[in-house]
């Protein structure tokens, strides 16, 4: 019943009734996925591969439960609760608790676990490995980068994937989030503002706003530089087997072999 309401097309004030409950049912999710690591780990160490065993527990995004007047995780504006996700790292060269104060890209956790392995980092991902900095407990960090496509509802489909992006910029204190569809930023000082409700006079900080500038432009140019045609070629092709769809009439007689 609490899910059927909360899926509903009903305005905020009206859902907000049921907020706590449905809270609730989030945190009994999150609860029993909890159990799960933890028989993970439990089967690991009485296989005796924990201490062998590089260990890392993430989330692709978070949720919304009415912050900002959205649910779910609708990329409306890149909001903190959508794109903060836990990083928990564990590995034989870490042991011992450590709490990183400045964000951590997840495009650099691929590059990061493979190195932490002794494997190769192949050259079309994007991110790089802090693997280094992270073993010799020396990291300090750097700004973090979330994008995605603006009101995509169908990744399948070439026209939503084509959309205007999204991009936010993150560091410690202060996130500059990119809208490109109607070529505007914002920037948010998330120490004093973390529900991100009034973002900062366009004139305000400009010091700031013009190196978080620059580090998107950066990214967007690495990930240009870095495409891969096979890869694209290959993409297009996939593309072109969701969108042709033939009529059982239309279809091909056939060959014998």
């Amino acid at each position: 019943f609490l899910n059927s309401i909360w899926n509903r097309d009903l305005v905020p004030e009206r859902l907000r009734r049921y907020r706590a409950e449905i809270v609730s049912l989030y945190d009994a999710g999150l609860y029993w996925v909890d159990k799960q690591i933890s028989r993970l780990v439990a089967a690991l160490q009485q296989l005796r591969r924990w201490d062998d065993t590089v260990f890392a527990v993430t989330a692709d995004h978070g949720e919304e439960f009415l912050e900002h007047g959205h649910r779910y995780h609708s990329p409306a504006n890149l909001h903190e609760q959508i794109i903060h996700v836990p990083l928990l790292l564990r590995a034989p060269e870490t042991s011992g608790l450590r709490l990183l104060e400045n964000p951590f890209s997840l495009m650099h956790l691929g590059p990061t676990l493979l190195a932490s392995v002794g494997v190769a980092v192949p050259g079309s991902f994007q991110g790089r490995s802090y693997w280094p900095e992270i073993s010799a407990r020396n990291f300090t960090g750097e700004s973090a980068i979330a994008e995605c496509v603006d009101a995509c509802n169908n990744p399948f489909q070439v026209v939503d994937r084509m959309r205007p992006r999204l991009m936010a910029v993150r560091d410690r204190d202060y996130k500059l989030v990119l809208h490109f569809s109607e070529k505007m930023e914002r920037l948010y000082d998330l120490r004093n503002d973390p529900e991100e409700s009034s973002p900062l006079p366009s004139e305000a900080l400009p010091e700031k706003r013009v190196r978080l500038l620059r580090e998107a432009l950066a990214h967007i140019q690495e990930a240009r530089h870095g495409r891969n045609a096979d890869l694209r070629l290959s993409a297009r092709l996939r593309e072109l087997q969701h969108s042709i769809k033939l009529k059982p009439e239309q279809a091909p007689a056939s060959s014998g072999f």
